[in-house]
């Protein structure tokens, strides 16, 4: 059951799309199966997407689910789509997924996309300046841990010992700075 308040992420297969105009603009509109009731996703100004949504691929969109008439809609979703099955898991969902503040030109799906690899290419070269005994008397997890859960965690529990271990170190280097002067 989707709600109409708030940010829904809802999946499915793409049945049909078309583009059409209103009033001289172009408007692109894709529907989307997931078996129960299909939810329409419609873009402005963005017929391109009519070479991406494809009949028969899988879509996951993440938006504000809009009630017209008797139609469920989407408009400007952010979407990922998928030529097979999606995989369980990517940066943009099947998990608990970030959302960013953002700034002139950056999207939510790209700067997502620019940390889940960077954090990808550093596996393994996060230095932890806590030993692990230290981290064990503490009940705190690894840096590199915290660095990956913190902003795609597996769960809520793991995002909040990733939060606790960054306070932690943020506290603790301050203490630091402020011992050194």
């Amino acid at each position: 059951q989707l709600s109409l308040e708030g940010k829904e992420c809802v999946s499915g297969i793409v049945t049909s799309r078309a583009v059409m105009r209103y009033g001289g603009m172009p408007v692109f509109k894709a529907v989307i199966s997931d078996g129960a009731r299909p939810l329409i996703a419609v873009y402005y100004r963005q017929t391109y997407l009519a070479q991406i949504f494809k009949p028969k691929t899988y879509a996951v969109l993440y938006g504000t689910v809009e009630k017209k008439g008797r139609r469920l809609e989407m408009t400007h979703p952010d979407y990922e789509i998928f030529s097979g099955t999606p995989p369980e898991k990517t940066a943009h969902h099947g998990r608990l997924v970030p959302i960013y503040s953002l700034t002139e030109d950056l999207t939510q799906k790209g700067l997502r996309q620019c940390l889940y690899e960077a954090l990808e290419v550093s596996e393994g070269l996060v230095e932890d300046p806590l030993p692990p005994k230290a981290r064990g008397v503490l009940d705190l997890c690894g840096r590199e841990t915290a660095f990956k859960q913190i902003h795609f965690p597996d769960s809520e529990t793991l995002r909040r010992a990733a939060y606790e271990r960054l306070v932690f170190d943020e506290f603790f280097f301050l203490q630091l700075s402020i011992g050194m002067k």
